[in-house]
């Protein structure tokens, strides 16, 4: 499971440029990361795809205006690694099932890059944030729902 949600965030960050975010200090942006991913898994699995849409929807409106980048990594990363699971979902469990919308990676590459866009980064700084943070998110996943499901 892990390879396959590596692979698939590796196909839905292919259009940007690798670099890292240069801004936050790394250790406590990965510890805010898997926070938050700790999070939205225990919300997925404890009451539900629908419990952890809202709880994403909550999160990016409670964004402060402006580079308030802190809170907006944890959305973020929040939102890749819930698409993530949701995705691996769907494709090995629910594989009659449609997946809604807004669980699809698609709809999670533009919400990411808008929520970027919209707290002030410019297209290229965005897209930096966003290679910094979703490798954490996604290697935070399958320990996230271990974790959860002991």
């Amino acid at each position: 499971m892990r390879s396959f949600i590596a692979a698939s965030l590796a196909i839905a960050f292919l259009c940007c440029p690798l670099a890292a975010h240069a801004q936050g200090d790394p250790a406590t942006r990965t510890e805010r990361v898997q926070a938050a991913v700790k999070s939205v898994v225990a919300v997925q699995l404890n009451d539900g795809e629908a419990a952890a849409i809202n709880a994403l929807q909550a999160c990016y409106q409670g964004l402060p205006e402006g580079q308030q980048t802190d809170k907006l990594e944890e959305c973020l990363a929040q939102d890749i690694a819930y698409a993530n699971f949701s995705a691996g979902m769907y494709r090995n469990t629910l594989k009659n099932a449609q997946q809604p919308e807004y669980a699809s990676m698609d709809a999670m590459k533009v919400r990411v890059y808008a929520q970027a866009r919209r707290a002030g980064l410019s297209q290229g700084a965005a897209d930096q944030l966003l290679r910094a943070i979703a490798p954490v998110a996604i290697q935070s996943l399958v320990p996230a729902i271990q974790a959860a499901r002991k």
